[in-house]
């Protein structure tokens, strides 16, 4: 009897088996060694998986543990890729630079750049922007917690955070093993413990400035665990629930370092993770909603991307729509030249931004310009969804348009990227025709366009107008809205001087926030950038929706 038993348990072993590995045998392959960034001569790659099917699917991106100084994409976190698989899920495990060769925050950087990359390349991988987790296990664990603890500062758009036997408490750690150890002495190039040393450990741990309004965590620890004590987590979902934050922990009872030992303790962690994100991630969107024609008027497509051409109050305007808008819908307006060196605007497009151009050429920005933009910004924001605040680009004459509307509404500003921007009218078009104290060419024809949309009776009348964006500054640094200017010193044209240099002199002195991007030697053009991503990051930093 025993051996009959012992027999169709064998059989009804090796048919599970045969079933597994038949379904194992029908996911698709996984992606290896795609390059999501080079710093230096540093390539970092990631392995990707995308089931079958259309998508987009909810994400996870996975970080490997290691002590900050060992482990690959391919070490520690693998007991998480096939239940994650055969849950439907698109992930990504990523390398990120290591110590001692890589101090902090060198790997902490390397995880937020991957989650951009990500957002960036979402329609490549059936990535559904929305619903994205990033996850990770021992250091790996910190890292996510880290770059998660940023998420509404730096606009990664996370759903939910997954940290497993992590040390938030770096200070903590090295109080309970009494020692700095090898990981820390690596890490922030530490020798001995002394008040840096504390002050360091404090400065790049988790619970330092912890703040509120975060996406759920789910925190994962064994209690037996000895390299990093289960108290790390109690800890710090204490202090996360404090703060008003969801922070939910599975309990490994029993479970030491590391998840390769927890399955002979019967644990269905796994499991549990799976439940977890399917419960706490958004809903995905219906098909029905994804695929519908958001806008009127004519469809056609720009740089692979979906454009609408309608009116909007006897005004023409452009939208052009990613493939999966971001939480929020953010989005950029234009104020002149659409399409002109169009690469951080594709770059946006790929994160989920909406990008928009409202057609009112030779208004200059005037009280009438800035009224169609009332129009516009009241039809998109009611009617279609967008973002309550817009980041606004302004190349040249279009600066005119972007700083008096801003300043017209500067609760509705997320911030301002001016290149080679027209700041004052006076500068250009007036220029030299005004008189000894304008240094640029200046345009008369323009310059007519100036006296008609104002109203001026004359040169004085312009001259004496106190409301050009170099004068009204206030408003926004009291709303405390972020610029960048992007110049040539030998502009010619929109003298930097006479532009940016005093919007930069004047709002630092009202406390505002502004970068400066010089390009020695270049007149008014070329607009932009040759490597476009500071300007990208800025706008994606500030603009991004909730901000």
């Amino acid at each position: 009897m025993t051996r009959s038993i012992s027999l169709l348990a064998l059989l009804l072993l090796c048919s599970w088996q045969a079933n597994f590995l038949s379904a194992a045998d029908e996911l698709p392959p996984l992606q290896k060694d795609i390059e999501f960034a080079k710093v230096g001569d540093v390539s970092l790659k990631l392995d990707a998986f995308v089931p079958a099917g259309e998508g987009p699917f909810p994400t996870c991106i996975l970080v490997h543990g290691g002590g900050f100084m060992r482990g690959t994409k391919q070490h520690y976190i693998t007991p998480l890729f096939e239940p994650l698989s055969k849950a439907g899920f698109t992930w990504f495990t990523i390398d990120y630079r290591l110590a001692p060769a890589h101090r902090w925050p060198a790997c902490a950087d390397d995880v937020t750049t991957a989650i951009r990359w990500v957002r960036e390349h979402a329609k490549e991988y059936k990535v559904d922007p929305n619903r994205i987790a990033l996850i990770g296990e021992s250091a790996g664990g910190h890292l996510v917690s880290w770059v998660g603890a940023r998420n509404e500062p730096d606009k990664l758009g996370l759903a939910a955070v997954v940290p497993i036997y992590a040390p938030h408490d770096l200070e903590f750690q090295v109080k309970h093993r009494n020692a700095l150890g090898p990981s820390m002495t690596a890490l922030l190039d530490l020798t001995e413990l002394n008040d840096n040393a504390w002050q360091k450990l404090r400065e790049a741990s988790v619970t330092t400035k912890l703040p509120g309004k975060l996406p759920p965590f789910l925190l994962i620890h064994g209690t037996k665990d000895e390299q990093v004590p289960y108290e790390q987590s109690t800890r710090f979902q204490t202090q996360m629930k404090a703060l008003g934050n969801r922070c939910d922990l599975i309990t490994i009872e029993g479970g030491i370092h590391g998840m390769g030992g927890w399955d002979k303790l019967g644990s269905d962690y796994r499991t549990q993770l799976v439940n977890w994100l399917n419960k706490h991630l958004p809903a995905a969107a219906s098909k029905a909603d994804s695929s519908a024609a958001p806008f009127p008027g004519k469809q056609s497509v720009w740089n692979g991307f979906a454009r609408y051409d309608f009116e909007v109050a006897g005004k023409n305007v452009l939208v052009v729509a990613p493939a999966q808008p971001a939480t929020g819908k953010p989005w950029v307006w234009h104020g002149e030249f659409f399409g002109h060196k169009p690469a951080p605007d594709i770059a946006l497009l790929k994160r989920g931004f909406h990008i928009v151009y409202l057609s009112v050429p030779n208004m200059l920005g005037s009280p009438a310009a800035v009224e169609h933009w009332n129009h516009c910004y009241a039809e998109l924001t009611s009617k279609y969804g967008f973002a309550p605040k817009v980041s606004l680009v302004g190349l040249s004459r279009g600066g005119l348009y972007c700083y008096n509307w801003g300043a017209a509404n500067p609760e509705k500003v997320a911030c301002i990227y001016g290149d080679a921007p027209v700041c004052d009218f006076k500068s250009w078009p007036g220029g030299k025709a005004l008189g000894g104290e304008w240094k640029g060419k200046g345009s008369a024809g323009d310059w007519k366009l100036v006296l008609q949309q104002w109203g001026f009776k004359d040169n004085a009348a312009a001259i004496a107008y106190d409301k050009n964006p170099v004068d009204n500054l206030p408003p926004l640094a009291k709303a405390k809205v972020p610029l960048l200017h992007v110049y040539g010193d030998a502009d010619d044209v929109v003298p930097w001087d006479e532009n940016t240099g005093l919007i930069a002199e004047r709002y630092q002195k009202l406390g505002g926030d502004i970068t400066l991007i010089a390009k020695p030697g270049v007149g008014h053009h070329p607009h932009g950038l040759e490597d476009s991503t500071p300007i990208v990051e800025f706008i994606a930093k500030h603009g991004s929706a909730g901000n």
